[in-house]
């Protein structure tokens, strides 16, 4: 009986000591070369809040809206609304990192400069649009 208990206590400490070593290297390695944040950007995003002049226009105005943006500074913005029309927008963009803005040209010469904001997954774009103040916040898809 004294046996089985010590093999059992021996059996115990390997068990605590694997797991706890484990454990301990499951530190997750920081990525030496994140990519510039225009890589970064590249992708398609789901718009998950609307807000003009602080009112919520998903679900209401809206019913969905996605960003593309590709590896040649191009981007297309689409945007469905509650009654089932829809536009979308295309032209190129400029990420302009230093003051944390980025710039939107469509193809027919309008122009739209926006406050730009990325966390990880999430962007927030704000600024004026159609003589109202908005906040976009979108996801990657």
């Amino acid at each position: 009986m004294k046996t089985i208990l010590s093999k059992f206590s021996l059996l115990a400490l390997s068990l605590f000591v694997i797991s706890f070593s484990s454990l301990s290297s499951c530190k997750k390695d920081k990525d030496d070369n994140p990519g510039t944040q225009q890589e970064n950007l590249q992708g398609n995003w789901t718009l998950q809040s609307f807000k003009i002049d602080g009112v919520e226009a998903m679900g209401l105005v809206i019913s969905a809206s996605e960003m593309e943006f590709d590896s040649d500074s191009q981007f297309s913005w689409s945007i469905t609304y509650t009654d089932n029309t829809g536009e979308t927008v295309t032209g190129n963009y400029e990420l302009n990192v230093s003051e944390s803005k980025i710039i939107f040209k469509s193809a027919d010469g309008e122009q739209l400069v926006f406050d730009f904001v990325q966390d990880g997954n999430i962007i927030t774009l704000s600024g004026s649009l159609d003589e109202g103040n908005v906040v976009l916040k979108a996801r990657r898809s």
